[in-house]
């Protein structure tokens, strides 16, 4: 999700999140896989054996009044932090467990259909909340920490803690949550900076957290129930945390509109187009549930993808199926603009290396394919203009529709089509193994 590791807010770049997703009866069994996975780091004292976490079920809590609310693009939901372009923000409601209406709402937190679960830095939860939260345990003394890696390289490292959350006018679910603190005990070698990014603080990522509503209902899945040395979970004994962990689906961090009460098969978001010169802000608005509460706001095609949660991408208007150039293609609302390969010169300007700079405007068709039917879904054309140029001319803009770069390393061969993908247009998420008028999950539809 995160690439640029300079201090620049503007100039940060949001990638897909790395990790092992299985989608059990619907794709098929898998294992552990990664779009680039870390190693696990040298243990400095003995560590204890990977322990088993079960999980714990709460029961809603609230009543519905509606299942839709505001994203905001460099908005009026984006407040406090440093802002890059094209970040856009939601607010979320978490609560304690002991008490539901103790609560509090958080703003700048990143909208992320590539990434699952709730992720919120220990810091800017209140006292009287954050208190209120329930650790993960296996029933003893052992805790669950959780090391995610980004695509990019970055991690967020803390603890797995049970919340109340709010989403929209929706009940309240009480789920795992990561509570994101780089000082929980003593992090394991992927989320160490000799081997990462770590993100340490809002100040440093410019949100005070991630709302991913992406494919999946947990952010491990299978996987995690039988493979310990996952390089997501970790069983945290005494402040050692070099350990791997078994954690049960009702353990993991939950996908939070998988666990609403009715509108749980996906979500839809709606933005408005933006002009080649940008804009200050964009309104849009993120709905919970795909056709729940009445018809679809449009007639989408359909995009079923694979056990990673991506689809068949490939340049020009046709698709050749024995081709073996294709793009690995996913949606991903987390990462600010497109990324991809192409042969187009990056910009020189300092910390702005790995976006393109043409000469002129450059425009692009390519075509999205169902993986699971190898037919063409649909043709997406875009034009990509000077990185560089349009972020001078138009000092006021924040949100640019027009703007890529190359893919990172660890996520060569793939095709992010990033938020300018969103605007203008109503975008779908199925969850896996739901149902709606658009097809089973997983899918992307437009």
């Amino acid at each position: 999700m995160k690439f640029n590791k300079s201090r620049s807010p503007q100039r940060r770049r949001f990638l897909f999140m790395v990790l092992a997703l299985c989608y059990g009866a619907v794709i098929g069994s898998c294992g552990p896989k990664q779009k680039g996975a870390t190693l696990y780091g040298q243990a400095t004292t003995p560590n204890p054996p990977p322990q088993t976490y079960s999980g714990q079920t709460y029961s809603s809590v609230g009543s519905y009044t509606t299942n839709s609310m505001s994203v905001t693009v460099n908005g009026s939901n984006c407040t406090g932090n440093p802002a890059y372009q094209n970040l856009p923000c939601v607010q979320v409601t978490i609560c304690s467990i002991s008490s539901p209406t103790t609560c509090q709402t958080i703003s700048d937190i990143l909208l992320d259909t590539g990434s699952y679960g709730l992720r919120i830095f220990s810091s800017v939860i209140n006292a009287s909340v954050l208190s209120g939260l329930v650790p993960v345990t296996n029933g003893g003394t052992s805790t669950l920490g959780e090391c995610v890696t980004y695509g990019d390289g970055s991690t967020d490292w803390g603890q797995v803690e049970y919340a109340y959350v709010q989403v929209a006018g929706e009940p309240k679910v009480g789920i795992p949550i990561q509570v994101i603190n780089y000082n929980f005990n003593t992090p394991p070698g992927p989320c160490t900076p000799a081997q990462s990014y770590p993100d340490t603080s809002p100040s440093q990522t410019g949100f005070n957290g991630i709302l991913g509503v992406g494919l999946a209902a947990q952010d491990c899945g299978s996987a995690c129930i039988t493979d310990a040395n996952n390089n997501l979970y970790y069983t945290c004994t005494g402040g050692n945390c070099n350990s791997g962990a078994y954690v049960q689906l009702n353990a993991q961090v939950i996908n939070p509109v998988a666990a609403l009460p009715t509108d749980n098969n996906g979500v839809i978001l709606n933005f408005p187009s933006v002009g080649a010169s940008g804009a200050a802000s964009l309104n849009g608005t993120i709905t919970f549930g795909i056709g729940t509460r009445g018809s679809l706001p449009t007639t989408p095609t359909t995009l079923l993808t694979d056990g990673n949660g991506d689809f068949i991408t490939n340049t020009g208007s046709t698709f050749n199926p024995t081709q073996t150039s294709w793009l690995a293609g996913f949606i991903d609302s987390g990462s600010n603009f497109f990324y991809f390969p192409a042969s187009m010169p990056n910009c020189s300007q300092a910390n702005m290396g790995s976006f393109y700079c043409p000469t002129s405007d450059t425009a692009f068709t390519y075509t999205n394919t169902n993986y699971q039917t190898q037919t063409i879904t649909s043709t997406v054309s875009f034009t990509i203009t000077n990185a560089n140029t349009v972020m001078t001319n138009n000092p006021s803009s924040m949100v640019f529709s027009n703007v890529g770069g190359g893919s990172a390393a660890l996520l060569a061969g793939t095709f992010d089509w990033g938020l300018p993908f969103f605007m203008g247009r109503t975008v779908y998420v199925g969850i896996v193994n739901t149902s709606s008028s658009l097809g089973t999950g997983p899918y992307f539809a437009y």
